[in-house]
């Protein structure tokens, strides 16, 4: 309606009145079959893939985890004062990058900085975020999880369903069992 093969196209006011029209209609849709029809455009995140968002409070490293219908966005933030922080479907909002890589089995100093690129500016977010980490072990790394997934519970069950949130919700695309954690925390 009203594009350069429409019979209103040009048309003034009054003779859009004369055949029955509305003057203020705009167009810009089709009529098939006496049905009102529009085009949609529709933007589509690809999945599986690292987005990289720059703002004001830091940088965003984004993607769409898709595993058959689920689809989980998960974020790793890296604030202005170097900080890490990750979301994921189901977890806490502001989770420290570093409990969850202690809870898909990354240990020592050295496995965290064998995981991340020889860059000065890295190794100085490395130290930083490794001496803001206050769980030793990947169990109170879980427990840190569990408490946020599994509140009030008994540590036994908190433990399970922190496991069960990251085995399932966690990048999925990659791995939804024990032994792909480790991949995880790599991706990561």
């Amino acid at each position: 309606v009203k594009s350069k093969l429409c019979w209103l196209n040009e048309k003034n006011p009054e003779e859009l009145v004369e055949m029955g029209e509305d003057p203020k209609d705009p167009g810009g849709y089709f009529i098939i079959n006496g049905s009102e029809k529009v085009l949609m455009t529709q933007e589509v995140l690809a999945s599986d893939r690292v987005l990289i968002s720059e703002g004001l409070k830091g940088v965003d490293a984004e993607v769409i985890s898709t595993k058959g219908a689920f689809k989980g966005r998960v974020r790793v933030s890296r604030k202005t004062d170097g900080t890490l922080y990750v979301t994921f479907p189901s977890s806490p909002k502001k989770l420290k990058l570093f409990v969850l890589l202690k809870g898909l089995g990354l240990n020592t100093i050295k496995e965290f900085k064998d995981a991340f690129p020889e860059e000065k500016e890295i190794e100085n977010d490395i130290l930083l975020n490794w001496q803001n980490t206050f769980v030793k072990t990947e169990e109170e790394a879980l427990d840190r999880l569990g408490k946020f997934v599994a509140p009030g519970q008994v540590i036994d069950y908190r433990l399970r369903r922190a496991q069960e949130v990251i085995d399932a919700f966690l990048l999925p695309h990659i791995g939804q069992k024990k032994e792909d954690r480790l991949a995880k925390a790599y991706y990561l």
